[in-house]
């Protein structure tokens, strides 16, 4: 049974009319935020950005990271995000769009650095 699968396989992928398969990260179907802003008041790292109203946006994957290993990792409805942070660390922000079908479009990226100690 296993090789009439891999026979079938192998038939599929020599046919010229092979449809393409969604892939799970797929990139072209939503536009990268824009304007991406970070600002830092008290201990808490505001993010917000903007996205055309057109795109058929359902969620946004935001991750926020550091070097020593600090990481959040959230999806939010909103273009809008914070988040408290330890002082005295360089920070990297990633915002993607997830769309409808669950597809992840392309990230829009910034860092910022915080002071030590904040107040």
């Amino acid at each position: 049974m296993r090789a009439l699968s891999l026979l079938g396989l192998v038939l599929l992928l020599s046919c010229g009319d092979v449809p393409e398969l969604p892939r799970p990260f797929h990139r072209g179907r939503l536009p990268a935020p824009s304007e991406l802003n970070l600002a830092v008041r008290d201990s808490i790292l505001e993010v917000s950005w903007e996205m055309p109203e057109q795109a058929d946006v359902r969620k946004f994957l935001v991750s926020v990271s550091d070097t020593s290993g600090f990481s959040v990792e959230m999806f939010v409805d909103t273009t809008y995000f914070e988040v408290v942070v330890p002082g005295g660390s360089v920070y990297y922000v990633q915002v993607m769009p997830v769309g409808a079908d669950l597809f992840v479009g392309p990230a829009a990226t910034d860092s910022v650095s915080l002071p030590y100690p904040l107040r």
